[in-house]
C-alpha cells in the first residue's frame, strides 16, 4: 500500500515514464504481459486501493487503472495486439512497438 494514495493523472504519468524506460519488448505478447505488470506495480504502489481478482465490472469502476482485460485484446493474424481500455486504445505491433491512443482526444499519448 501506498504512503498517499495519487491521483489518476499523476499515475498514468508515472505509468508511462515506468514503461517507456524499459525500452520495446520483443514481441506483442511480452509489450502486452510487461503493459499489464507496469500498471499493476503502479497502481499497487500509488492509488491506495487493492487490486480486486476479477476486476469491477466496467460500469462499476472503483478508481484502479485497469490494464487491458482479455475481453477486450484482439490477436491479430500479423501477430499484432489491438486492445481497448475505458479511455485509450492500444495498438501493438508484433514487434512489440507500442502506441497507446487518447479516445476522447485521439492523442498519441505514449509511443515506443
Amino acid at each position: 500500500m501506498c504512503e498517499a494514495a495519487r491521483g489518476i493523472p499523476e499515475r498514468l504519468s508515472e505509468f508511462y515514464k515506468r514503461l517507456g524506460s524499459q525500452g520495446k519488448a520483443g514481441t506483442a505478447d511480452g509489450a502486452l504481459a510487461r503493459l499489464r505488470s507496469t500498471m499493476d506495480e503502479v497502481e499497487d504502489a500509488m492509488s491506495g486501493i487493492p487490486k480486486k481478482t476479477p476486476p469491477p465490472a466496467p460500469g462499476m469502476p472503483d478508481r484502479r487503472m485497469c490494464p487491458p482485460l482479455d475481453d477486450f485484446v484482439t490477436k491479430n493474424p500479423d501477430g499484432s495486439i489491438s486492445a481497448i481500455t475505458k479511455n485509450h486504445r492500444i495498438d501493438i505491433r508484433a514487434d512489440g512497438s507500442t502506441r497507446i491512443i487518447n479516445k476522447r482526444t485521439g492523442t498519441v499519448e505514449f509511443q515506443n
